[in-house]
């Protein structure tokens, strides 16, 4: 690896092999998982008995709200459904430019900063969380989108509440993991909530048939569905004709004949 300093001045580190140390998994450990699981249960039962009638509310939770191939799948997918919804909540735990926009339609926006659970203690403490949250939230039908809100997922079911889950990662669910957490040694308990809350939601969405069938092992193809994405040609044709391209590329300092590319 070479590292440069202010000076422009560098050096060439020499290489070094750096071992991970894989991560034990004792009897103790499954013992404390099936404790702490049944504590959450024990919640969810009371709060479930305490609910009331109440008016339609979806809950929805996604893992961002920049600007990005899956948020840009839920904006427009709540655009079209917020005429015909009495309440919609999304929860991200981070920003974005989105937020704004769904705030607009009337959708309530929370940001919560939560990240993934990595281990048993945190993974159930979550749930007890989360679960307070969703059955106090008065919520009829919880929507995830993308893998990594699963947590919320686990807990909804937990509920009895109904999960659909638009799915867009085409990977390996260890490989996955290891990408979410930026390193491979995540507690195996998290993977197996990601296996049962995939066992347990009422509906799959993908937008490809490849996609589905790399989630057949963990849902019947009774509850998988792929809805395909569209183009909206009638708002590209829109933006063409009022888009001013010789202004943009003034704006930036861009020749008229020069050749941009966009990445």
């Amino acid at each position: 690896m070479t590292v440069f300093d202010s000076l422009g001045g560098h050096e060439l580190l020499a290489s070094r092999v750096v071992q991970r140390q894989p991560l034990v998994v004792t009897a103790a450990d499954g013992e404390r998982a099936a404790a702490l699981r049944l504590r959450t249960e024990k919640m969810c039962r009371d709060l479930v008995g305490r609910k009331e009638s109440r008016e339609s509310h979806l809950l929805v939770f996604t893992h961002s709200l920049a600007i990005g191939g899956g948020q840009l799948y839920l904006s427009e997918l709540l655009r079209n459904l917020a005429p015909s919804l009495p309440r919609c909540t999304v929860v991200s735990p981070t920003g974005g430019e989105l937020g704004a926009a769904l705030e607009e339609l009337g959708i309530d926006v929370i940001v919560t900063g939560r990240h993934l659970p990595n281990d048993v203690e945190s993974y159930e403490g979550q749930m007890r969380e989360l679960s307070l949250f969703i059955s106090g939230s008065d919520t009829t039908v919880v929507l995830l989108n993308t893998l990594g809100t699963w947590p919320a997922g686990d807990a909804a079911q937990r509920l009895g509440v109904p999960t659909i889950w638009s799915i867009h990662e085409s990977f390996d669910l260890e490989h996955w993991l290891s990408g979410a957490y930026g390193h491979s040694d995540w507690h195996p308990y998290v993977r197996d909530r990601l296996v049962a809350t995939l066992g347990g939601a009422d509906r799959l969405v993908f937008e490809a048939q490849a996609t589905s069938e790399m989630f057949a092992r963990y849902a019947q193809s009774r509850r998988r569905v792929v809805v395909r994405y569209g183009v909206d040609t009638a708002g590209i044709s829109e933006f063409r004709q009022a888009f001013d391209r010789p202004a943009a590329r003034a704006s930036f300092g861009i020749a008229e004949d020069a050749v941009v590319l966009l990445s």
